[in-house]
């Protein structure tokens, strides 16, 4: 059998491997961010360009958002081809990573794309459809990866502007790729033991890419996704402790995965205990053990190589700087994407060299590969819905109050008030913010009937917080109990902050509604919809509020814009039908 037969039937396998753990994944739907970033997005339906040139986003990963953009147009709002994409990158991530290993002459090579492949860590980023970023990032990274490997061998020019226009892509797709110039200098001091001046000419064009890509990518998170949210004060003491924790909680679940979750609750110690640090510590000493044994312990250099792959493409999500997923925990599995790699290859090294010593490491393998694919198919069934997802991110992490408050929430919309009370008190519990944990006591509170304690608790979140979230929810709660006109002034500051934030000139308008002073909720509403156009949760609000408030024309007009036809065509009336029809939930002012 020739080598290229042989090199096709193992990246086939890779794919079936893939495809066979991720079946589960291909009858789930759109869950958490899927709603707002696919499922209703009205930029998916417009002009490719406005992709390119929008700088309201969170984040700038263009190449995401055009994946998206290809993908409406080819199955709109069915969800398995989604998922289907997802996996088929997650297995090209897994041959490319297969035919780097080999150009590197690391043993196992094929034992370590399966391995990763089949690795419960990836399962948010395979089966969660808005982390397409991972998989298609991972895709030009790895191929990048190679491009560069090709040029260092061969010195040809073609090779390095591949490298350079891959690895930019890959930035495009998503920017915590950046380190990738960082990996191949570690590459080339492994192979050759220094870095000479060609190589840093090399490296030139990759370092100019990532420098400009992590600028930009920081520009949109502080003026955007922080500006919007909020930043807990962290000094450089407990950063670089939490950075520990999450460091060694990133090494333990690829090498040890169990104990997995959607999302994880904070650390088991305060940051002002002295004990906070013993995770840094201990990294400290790993890290001096093995640079003081790398000419001693035979496996130093390797378990150094991988250990510091690991830690170097985990560097931009250790905490150092303010992420806004911060604000559901700490860590994420989703988040070690690709370091996953590095451990990875160094499981399958080591599977190697013991494979001439001990005829059990043949059978060991393949029960640890199946092993992982088992707990991939598990972990994947999870992502079926809102309610199945976050009620076994729940389970799996019962101090996260974030987890207990969205099943909360969930519980609300069915109107199932003894679900969401006890959902509600396990938030409260869990929180160990004292103004986010006054929110979730006013819910609580609210859910009982005890209307004046709950707005004590609220009232008092809002003025003890300046976090605008824990604000806007505690606007919510007054809302809910009648309270509508202290919340209005909270939610006014809020809007006019943030313009462009749909969720506070939403709740604005509702708090208006319910207050009584319908034809200003009305005009928040056609404000934000003028400043802001093509988001159908608030083209759906004002389409209500218009048409409750007896302005029927006016609101078949709002219809036939959201559906995409003249005011005169029936689609608009039966858009307008179908909205008045919606059970009472977010979208109602």
């Amino acid at each position: 059998m020739s080598s290229r037969v042989r090199s096709a039937g193992r990246a086939a396998l890779l794919l079936a491997a893939c495809l066979l753990a991720y079946i589960p994944a291909f009858r789930a739907g759109f869950v958490f961010d899927d709603h707002a970033l696919i499922e209703t997005n009205r930029a998916l339906q417009g002009p490719l360009w406005q992709i390119w040139t929008d700088r309201t986003g969170p984040d700038y990963w263009p190449l995401t958002w055009t994946a998206y953009w290809i993908e409406w147009r080819l199955w709109g709002t069915n969800p398995w081809p989604y998922h289907v994409v997802n996996a088929a990158l997650h297995a090209a991530v897994a041959a490319l990573f297969w035919r780097a290993l080999l150009r590197l002459a690391m043993p196992g090579a094929w034992l370590a794309a399966i391995l990763f492949a089949l690795h419960p860590v990836a399962v948010e980023s395979v089966a969660w459809i808005a982390e397409l970023k991972n998989v298609l990032s991972g895709v030009f990274f790895m191929a990048a990866a190679l491009a560069w490997l090709r040029h260092d061998e061969t010195r040809s020019r073609r090779a390095l502007l591949a490298a350079t226009f891959l690895f930019l892509l890959a930035c495009l797709a998503k920017v915590s790729v950046l380190m990738l110039p960082v990996v191949l200098a570690a590459v080339v001091l492994l192979r050759r033991g220094r870095l000479a001046r060609r190589d840093v000419a090399s490296l030139a064009p990759l370092l100019v890419v990532s420098f400009v890509a992590g600028l930009v990518n920081l520009w949109f998170q502080h003026h955007n996704a922080l500006a919007q949210g909020w930043a807990p004060s962290r000094g450089l003491l407990e950063r670089l402790g939490g950075a520990g924790w999450a460091l060694a909680f990133y090494v333990r679940t690829a090498f040890l995965p169990v104990g997995l979750g959607f999302v994880h609750g904070p650390w088991p110690v305060a940051p002002g205990s002295p004990s906070f640090f013993l995770p840094l510590a201990l990294v400290a000493l790993v890290a001096v053990a093995l640079v003081v044994g790398r000419d001693r312990w035979r496996w130093a250099k390797p378990v150094g190589a991988a250990l510091g792959y690991q830690a170097t493409m985990l560097l931009p999500v250790l905490g150092f700087v303010d992420m806004a997923y911060f604000r559901v925990g700490p860590v994420s599995q989703h988040l070690q994407y690709l370091a996953l790699l590095g451990p990875m290859a160094l499981v399958a090294a080591l599977a190697m060299a013991l494979r001439d010593h001990s005829t059990l490491v043949v059978p060991v393998s393949a029960a640890a590969v199946l092993a992982l694919g088992v707990a991939t198919f598990q972990r994947a069934a999870e992502f079926r819905d809102d309610e199945t997802l976050w009620a076994a991110a729940a389970r799996d992490a019962p101090t996260n109050a974030y987890a207990h408050a969205q099943l909360a929430r969930l519980a609300e919309h069915r109107a199932d008030a003894a679900r969401a009370r006890d959902q509600w008190a396990r938030a409260a519990e869990a929180e160990v913010d004292p103004a986010r944990q006054q929110v979730y006591r006013a819910w609580w509170l609210a859910s009982q009937g005890r209307r004046g304690e709950a707005a004590g608790e609220a009232l008092a979140a809002t003025s003890g917080s300046m976090n605008p979230e824990v604000r806007e929810d505690a606007a919510e709660v007054l809302v809910r109990i009648g309270r509508a006109s202290d919340a209005i002034p909270v939610l006014a500051q809020l809007s006019g902050a943030a313009p462009a934030n749909s969720s506070y000139a939403y709740a604005l308008a509702k708090a208006l509604w319910h207050d009584g002073r319908t034809e200003e909720a009305v005009n928040v509403l056609q404000a934000f919809r003028r400043d802001q156009p093509r988001q159908p949760e608030m083209e759906k609000a004002l389409g209500i509020a218009l048409a409750l408030s007896g302005r029927t024309e006016e609101a078949k007009a709002v219809a036939a814009s959201a559906a995409g036809v003249g005011a005169g065509d029936p689609r608009a009336a039966e858009t307008l039908s179908r909205w008045l029809g919606t059970s009472p939930g977010p979208s109602r002012p």
